[in-house]
């Protein structure tokens, strides 16, 4: 059975833009006033499609070959909740430090609020913790 506009712009956004990296895409699936609610690891708050694109950016440097396939996805009104996990190498360097080589597989989930078939705001739950212990790096602060 096909999703819905909703289902299948939240798709692309862990296929096509997480994924493989596909920066093209944002802009297709983000509002122009697209608002992003994130951990603290990754600076809290991030407004608009460039900061998105930003982020994306900084996680697929760190790890290249990046995958985030979703594991379970409802959809209730105008929100998707995505549940999914992560996997990759760090062959590029993460987070400012050295490229070690090391895997990570943590798991998280989104709230994404709609208009119209696209994301207009976001809050964003994963193992922060698990993401920094895997890849050997120090606590912040």
């Amino acid at each position: 059975m096909a999703g819905s506009a909703q289902t299948e712009t939240a798709r692309r956004q862990f296929e096509e833009v997480w994924s493989t990296g596909n920066l093209d895409v944002v802009d297709e699936i983000l509002a122009e006033d697209f608002v992003r609610h994130g951990p603290d690891l990754e600076g809290g708050q991030i407004n608009g499609r460039e900061g998105f694109k930003g982020l994306v950016t900084l996680f697929r440097t760190g790890l290249p070959d990046m995958d985030v396939p979703i594991d379970e996805m409802l959809e209730i009104g105008d929100r998707v909740i995505v549940r999914w996990h992560l996997t990759g190498t760090n062959t590029g360097g993460a987070l400012g430090q050295e490229p070690n080589g090391k895997r990570v597989n943590i798991s998280g989930q989104h709230m994404q609020r709609f208009t119209g078939e696209q994301v207009a705001e976001e809050w964003v739950s994963y193992d922060a913790l698990g993401l920094i212990q895997q890849l050997g790096l120090e606590l912040p602060g």
